[in-house]
């Protein structure tokens, strides 16, 4: 049987690849692949996707790999998403080429990490101050799309439920309960419709692989039996979401609110009152977990499941309640002290480089972008890692010498966020 789902469409991954596949073209669909140098990318994304659907091919997973390969290392891709979809579709390679329920199951584990990190992330203080925290800027941006409809449940308490929720799908997931299904839906459809439009699918994508042999043979038969009462209850849901929408949102993000709830309600009967059984804890999973606290030693925000979480590892706003900002080493964002540019219509940008904080991969997009006759010769002065740089021009080739050599070869791998201002009090950024 092996040998032969190798060589066949009858694989046993093969229901969880096109869930993987779905989650792809949701991905894909994100208004970041709009750009022109990242459109081409969409389109063979997509026909990745299409086929993953179709049969789970192995080329078309190592296609898949290279576009996320592609879009974090040359596209300045900052997506905690992307990263996961690269793992992920890397295990179901392997899984394609030798079947494992402890790797299958390992991509769960993954994803209740992912919950746990973002919730470590969160225990700053800019986070748990309801004048600064992401969670507050989340509710509101819900209740507007929801013709203020949520209930006032006040700004205080806001950051300290999002702490529980997330600990909570971390646990569930990771135990495997099939209550995670009901809080994960609640969870992340609002976010859906808001300021996460693919986060839910990725993440989703992920808790499917904790579904065992007998819930697998229940999902499949009540798509099979029921898929009018399915179609019909999604079609529901989406028309009451879009009567009290009051924002304008996505086709795709609009179809993703009938198959969140559908699918949680098929994942949630599917899987019997008894938890399923879980294999033993994957390697994988405690380096996706070292990988996401990189934050702490200065080398990367971006990729870490630190979204909307208010986290400052810059050393004068350093803001963690579990994580000492000796640890950061040397401040690991590029500041600049002074600008200068050819044309004095360009005080305002003047005035936004002088104030924000900037990394390696920023300044060589300044560089590629800003070079324009008119501009030159735009002189700065730069304190990175603690010495300070005189630039007599942007523009010339070596003038980011300073900059360690192997950076030049990732100049669209963005390790840092490129929003930040130097003021330490700042509203949720995303």
């Amino acid at each position: 049987y092996r040998r032969r789902a190798l060589t066949t469409h009858r694989h046993p991954s093969r229901w969880w690849i096109r869930g993987y596949a779905l989650a792809l073209t949701i991905h894909y669909l994100l208004p970041d692949f709009e750009h022109p140098d990242w459109l081409i990318w969409r389109w063979i994304g997509m026909a990745v996707a299409v086929t993953l659907l179709l049969r789970p091919f192995v080329l078309a997973l190592v296609g898949s790999i290279v576009i996320q390969f592609v879009t974090l290392l040359l596209l300045r891709d900052v997506l905690t998403q992307t990263v996961l979809l690269l793992i992920f579709g890397t295990l179901g390679l392997s899984l394609r080429l030798r079947w494992s329920l402890k790797r299958l199951g390992g991509i769960a584990d993954i994803t209740a990490t992912t919950y746990l990190v973002a919730a470590i992330h969160k225990l700053n203080e800019g986070f748990v101050d309801a004048s600064t925290s992401c969670a507050n800027h989340a509710w509101r941006q819900i209740d507007n799309r929801w013709s203020n409809l949520l209930p006032d449940v006040g700004d205080a308490f806001l950051p300290s439920l999002v702490l529980l929720v997330e600990l909570c799908l971390a646990m569930l997931l990771f135990f495997r309960k099939r209550h995670y299904w009901i809080l994960g839906v609640a969870f992340h459809l609002p976010l859906m419709v808001t300021l996460a439009p693919a986060f839910g699918a990725v993440m989703f994508c992920g808790a499917l692989a904790s579904l065992d042999r007998r819930a697998v043979f229940h999902l499949r038969q009540m798509l099979v039996r029921y898929p009018h009462y399915l179609i019909v209850f999604s079609a529901a849901v989406i028309g009451i979401e879009s009567t009290i929408g009051t924002t304008q949102i996505a086709l795709n993000q609009t179809l993703q609110v009938g198959l969140y709830l559908a699918l949680g309600f098929v994942a949630y009967r599917s899987m019997s009152g008894k938890p399923c059984g879980r294999q033993r804890l994957s390697l994988v999973v405690p380096l996706w977990f070292a990988f996401c606290l990189t934050p702490y030693f200065g080398l990367q925000y971006q990729h870490t499941a630190a979204m909307l979480s208010n986290l400052r590892i810059d050393l004068d706003c350093h803001n963690s309640l579990l994580f000492p900002a000796s640890w950061v080493g040397d401040d690991p964002y590029v500041r600049i002290l002074s600008a200068q540019f050819g044309e004095a219509n360009w005080s305002e940008r003047q005035r936004i480089v002088r104030e924000g904080l900037w990394n390696e991969t920023a300044l060589f997009t300044m560089r590629k972008n800003w070079c324009v006759p008119r501009a030159r010769p735009m002189k700065f002065t730069v304190l990175y890692h603690g010495h300070t740089y005189e630039i007599d021009d942007l523009c010339r080739a070596d003038s980011l010498d300073f900059i360690p050599h192997h950076f030049h070869y990732l100049k669209g791998f963005q390790r840092f966020q490129k929003n930040l201002t130097q003021g330490c009090h700042q509203a949720c950024i995303h």
